[in-house]
């Protein structure tokens, strides 16, 4: 079952988040120019990255952590609204590349899609972008641990704040710039939102983007349950590792297959190196609460919420296909 911001933002902070400085047209992909240190970083190396020149990586609140949910503390009123999620994104209309770090969907008209509630502090945050993180086996994939455990693979869906849209890199000295909503994507079921995003892949480099070529559903990466969640203040996963991150991770699993895990596998970087790995260690709590939505127990691959959701669908087609 089952980093980020606006075109209209100054290309500097674009450069810092994800290792773009600009792009060149061809007649059906985009060819990715990228920016020197620190966007040329590994993840065999990353004691590295505290010596990137404005680097925050060795700071007190840094991301992925532990979340364990018997020391988080239960905060009932968080909620979380996802506007717009259920609009299909048309064929062409996104865009998919290796970054070198991760595998990447763009959308080419930006914030169709955003979150509110309390759990983004009333805050509308707008949806950019989001991408994967996946290691060298299902026990290391994921960049956040959950009760000490690590899984096969994590998708974040970046989000910026609206009123810092046009504030450029100045965005991220906001500890409100940002929301990710993490998805742990657990060994199982073919996920048919990674077929579409690995079906648009010409190539396995990692400086080209490439039109998606099917409708493709958000909720695809999205857990049925979306009620259930934990959240922490923290900092994006690769340098400069900017403390600017409200952090929302679902309890509730998606699934990938073994064989999709291995297409993001034979991904190469810049070096033309297979990203076999790319997830930042686990670090330090040092003090922060983490809070979580209620108290239940992550369900699985499977969570109750969607077992009901498919067995509806279930009974509707076969209704339909009854009346026909």
């Amino acid at each position: 079952m089952f980093l980020i911001l606006s075109t209209l933002l100054l290309p500097t902070l674009i450069s810092t988040i994800n290792g773009e400085i600009g792009s060149q047209f061809g007649e059906s992909h985009t060819i990715v120019k990228r920016a020197t240190k620190p966007d040329h970083f590994t993840y065999t190396d990353q004691k590295e990255w505290l010596t990137f020149n404005g680097s925050q990586c060795g700071n007190d609140r840094q991301s992925p952590i532990n979340l364990d949910s018997s020391l988080a503390t239960i905060d009932e009123s968080l909620h979380l609204n996802f506007n717009s999620y259920d609009n299909l994104l048309e064929a062409g209309q996104g865009s998919v590349h290796s970054t070198g770090h991760n595998l990447r969907l763009d959308f080419k008209t930006q914030y169709t899609y955003s979150v509110t509630g309390s759990a983004v502090e009333g805050h509308l945050m707008e949806l950019y972008q989001l991408h994967l993180h996946w290691g060298i086996n299902s026990m290391s994939g994921s960049e956040h641990a959950i009760d000490g455990e690590r899984f096969a693979a994590e998708v974040h869906f970046v989000h910026l704040n609206a009123a810092y849209k046009g504030f450029g890199e100045k965005a991220l000295e906001h500890e409100d710039a940002l929301t990710v909503i993490g998805v742990i994507a657990k060994n199982g079921d073919p996920n048919p939102g990674l077929d579409i995003l690995l079906e648009a892949m010409q190539s396995n480099s990692s400086n080209i983007k490439y039109d998606t070529k099917n409708q493709f559903s958000l909720r695809y990466f999205l857990p049925g349950n979306t009620k259930s969640f934990f959240k922490y203040f923290g900092s994006l996963t690769t340098p400069n590792c900017q403390e600017a991150v409200n952090w929302i991770v679902m309890k509730d699993f998606i699934t990938v297959s073994n064989d999709q895990i291995d297409r993001l596998r034979s991904l190469v970087d810049e070096h033309g190196d297979e990203m076999k790995t790319v997830v930042r260690d686990v670090q330090p709590l040092k003090g922060r609460t983490i809070y979580q939505s209620d108290s239940g127990s992550m369900l699985g691959p499977i969570s109750l919420a969607s077992i009901v959701f498919y067995l509806i669908i279930h009974i509707l087609f076969i209704q339909k296909c009854i009346l026909n």
